[in-house]
């Protein structure tokens, strides 16, 4: 036994002679059509009685107080004009809608509901835009009739949307310029896509059930052409997809494609498709069409088409602001909880980690001290080494600095302290000058240089200056 798909969004559609519901899974891709049902309603039917016929239908699909409800306002209620607007932003776009709303509906602006679809976008600042137009006693008939039904959330679309998402499912990739028509019971309407929006839509009587029906039909769809022209242009209609859930005789196809002069193609919903093969059978033996609602389910409606009251709309906004809210914080408290567990466990590991090594260093505590007295021996000689300059580079710079006539007799180095030199020299002068020489030189920058004395004195080969130089090192800071 298959266990049964819970409905958790129900679309409905009140219309002057039937109520019609389709159930559906609302998770799920794709999304699954679970039942569809159509009630008649009488012309004296009043609120109290289509409001307890539509709580009953929906009780007996399974209705529960979390499901979402769709309202699926037929075309022939509504207003729908393509108009061009000289803004892009959403929230200016709504600011534009709501005072043009009055123009196409003799009514106050208070009195109008508008929604509406961006179809293009130019680059002067303009947006094509498919207005949709409909009276607020309308929408609030919707929200009388739920009754005690607490829906989680109501939605309101316009049928033409319902229909454009039959067609875009079925042809995905299509962006050519298309007419669609759906027939229903005793009303048809035909949809204009272009590059998958509904850029017109427009409903008028239909019954096929008298005969030469086929002409009358073929004269709407030409008043919905030339009407199509005159609103949007741009454009000519090619191909004419029909919705019927009953095939179309061979006569019917050849007086249509006769009138019409265009292609004509019927499209049928079969067992095997995985979305509608649960209602196919209800479907072919119903006289009602129940395309538009299935289309209304397929697809979440979106804000700017959702004919809700302003007031209606803000609080939908908020509370989506609110449920986004919630979300996201709990998305960063779940991270930091997973951080903060990472964290948590990474210093555990690191404390058992910190504990065995501490046990290894305890034991290498003794033979650690003796290689510590070694490394501080190094460390001094090394700065030692590094501070005092060596006896070769001494000797290698007074063989620099010792200018020609003074002749080093001895030289005495105590390392880091003091440094002798006794010579004789040609002339005084020269010995002061090596001085100078010293003071200047890298290698002696930490001595200071001072001549202890300097005597003249007669040899054999004629009078010389006996000197000695004392280089003492200086005092550190």
């Amino acid at each position: 036994m298959k266990k049964r798909i819970a409905a958790s969004l129900f679309v409905c559609q009140i219309t002057d002679t039937h109520l019609k519901v389709v159930s559906c899974a609302a998770a799920g891709v794709p999304r699954k059509i679970l039942a569809c049902v159509c009630e008649p309603i009488s012309q004296d039917a009043d609120l109290r009685i289509i409001s307890g016929l539509l709580v009953k239908t929906l009780l007996g699909l399974g209705y529960k107080s979390n499901a979402a409800i769709v309202f699926c306002v037929p075309r022939s209620k509504a207003a729908c004009r393509y108009i061009r607007v000289p803004a892009q932003a959403a929230d200016e776009i709504e600011k534009i809608v709501i005072l043009q709303s009055p123009r196409f509906l003799p009514y106050p602006a208070e009195k109008l509901v508008s929604g509406y679809e961006v179809v293009a976008i130019g680059k002067d600042g303009y947006s094509d835009i498919n207005l949709v137009i409909v009276h607020k006693d309308l929408i609030e008939r919707y929200f009388a009739v739920c009754g005690t039904l607490n829906p989680r959330r109501i939605s309101v679309a316009l049928s033409s949307y319902g229909l454009g998402n039959i067609f875009n499912d079925r042809y995905p990739s299509d962006k050519e310029l298309t007419m669609g028509l759906n027939i229903d019971a005793r009303q048809a309407e035909v949809v204009v896509l272009r590059e998958q929006k509904v850029v017109f839509s427009r409903a008028f009587t239909c019954n096929i059930s008298i005969l030469q029906w086929e002409a009358e039909l073929a004269e709407q769809i030409h008043k919905s052409m030339e009407a199509f022209a005159k609103e949007v242009g741009n454009g000519r209609i090619g191909c004419l997809k029909i919705l019927s859930q009953k095939a179309l005789s061979e006569g019917s196809w050849e007086v249509l494609k006769a009138r019409l002069g265009i292609s004509v193609e019927q499209i049928a919903f079969s067992e095997k498709d995985q979305r509608f093969g649960m209602v196919a059978d209800y479907l072919a033996a119903s006289e009602c069409s129940f395309f538009d609602l299935i289309g209304s389910a397929l697809v979440n409606v979106k804000e700017s088409v959702n004919l809700l009251p302003k007031e209606a709309k803000d609080l939908l906004r908020q509370k989506c602001i609110r449920t986004e809210q919630v979300k996201f914080w709990l998305l960063v408290l779940g991270t930091i909880a997973f951080f903060l567990l990472g964290a948590y466990k990474y210093l555990d590991n690191k404390a058992i980690y910190l504990s065995r090594l501490k046990g290894h260093l305890q034991n290498l505590s003794k033979d650690a001290k003796a290689y510590e007295e070694i490394e501080d021996r190094f460390a001094r000689l090394i700065q030692r080494s590094e501070n005092t300059p060596k006896t070769v580079d001494i000797i290698s710079e007074l063989h620099t600095l010792a200018a020609q006539g003074i002749s080093l007799i001895s030289i005495t180095y105590e390392e880091g302290r003091q440094l002798i030199m006794h010579g004789e020299s040609a002339q005084l002068q020269t010995v002061f000058e090596l001085v100078g020489r010293l003071e200047k030189s890298p290698v002696f920058a930490n001595f200071r240089s001072k001549v202890r004395y300097a005597s003249k004195k007669n040899t054999p080969s004629g009078e010389l200056v006996d000197f000695e130089i004392l280089l003492s090192a200086k005092d550190k800071p």
